[in-house]
């Protein structure tokens, strides 16, 4: 005759016990998620943040390297506007004339475009009008470049290497100062942009690094080794460990290898 063993279930204090650990195990898991939501989030916005800086940096730095010497009339009267124009006055931060507009419609307009850029409740904006030399009645185009901004301070830098706030200064508009303060303003923008995070990437007599060069040219070189980088066409900009756009660069080969191909 068998004997029947009694089947044993388990106790109020394992089941307690059981359930206290599941308990803390669901609450690591969800900790655990809404971290990793939380990280997520900050780099989806730091992401944004460099897009709206590069983005900027480059609209900024196109303008002012197509300036050109374009005057324009004024919206009332006879009077003409500096094609380079900074009062401290003014509510605009800087206004001048720029070449290169597009114009893939084939509109009836020129190709110089008057730009303005202006500093408001923290946002940089960039207005342009329509047309060349406008009136009263147009109205300008304007867009928010990117927040966040809490100062931009401009300077001009004079023949005699001094620093103004105002161009053209009063009395003294030759070609070569125009140039001069072009060449300064560009360098202060792009100063203000190095302040806010955005380095230059190094390049000349470096070894080529895809990751953050372009090369555009070869050149044979028996001054440096082959796969340096021997000239900077177009210089690029770095925020962190964020490439905001590599450099373009001339590599140097080898010196032997392209005589033997002549």
């Amino acid at each position: 005759m068998r004997t029947q063993v009694p089947q044993r279930g388990f106790t109020l204090l394992e089941i307690l016990v059981a359930t206290v650990i599941l308990a803390i195990m669901g609450l690591m898991a969800y900790r655990a998620v809404s971290e990793a939501r939380v990280a997520v989030t900050n780099a989806e916005s730091h992401l944004e943040r460099l897009r709206a800086v590069q983005r900027t940096m480059q609209l900024v730095a196109t303008d002012f390297r197509t300036l050109t010497r374009r005057p324009v009339r004024e919206s009332i009267g006879d009077g003409y506007r500096a094609a380079l124009l900074r009062d401290p006055n003014a509510s605009a931060l800087v206004e001048f004339s720029h070449a290169g507009w597009p114009n893939g419609a084939g509109t009836p307009r020129g190709t110089v475009q008057r730009v303005v850029y202006r500093l408001e409740d923290g946002k940089l904006y960039r207005e342009y009008q329509a047309v060349l030399d406008a009136t009263l009645a147009t109205q300008p185009v304007r867009r928010e470049l990117i927040d966040g901004v809490q100062s931009v301070a401009i300077r001009y830098m004079t023949p005699g290497r001094e620093w103004v706030t105002e161009w053209p200064q009063f009395g003294n508009s030759t070609d070569r100062d125009f140039y001069e303060g072009v060449a300064a303003t560009y360098r202060l923008f792009i100063d203000a942009l190095r302040r806010a995070g955005a380095q230059p990437v190094q390049s000349v007599g470096r070894a080529f690094d895809p990751q953050v060069h372009e090369a555009v040219a070869t050149v044979p070189s028996g001054a440096v080794e082959p796969g340096t980088v021997a000239r900077e066409v177009r210089r690029g900009y770095r925020m962190g460990d964020e490439l905001l756009r590599p450099a373009q660069v001339v590599v140097a080969t080898d010196a032997e290898r392209a005589d033997s191909w002549r």
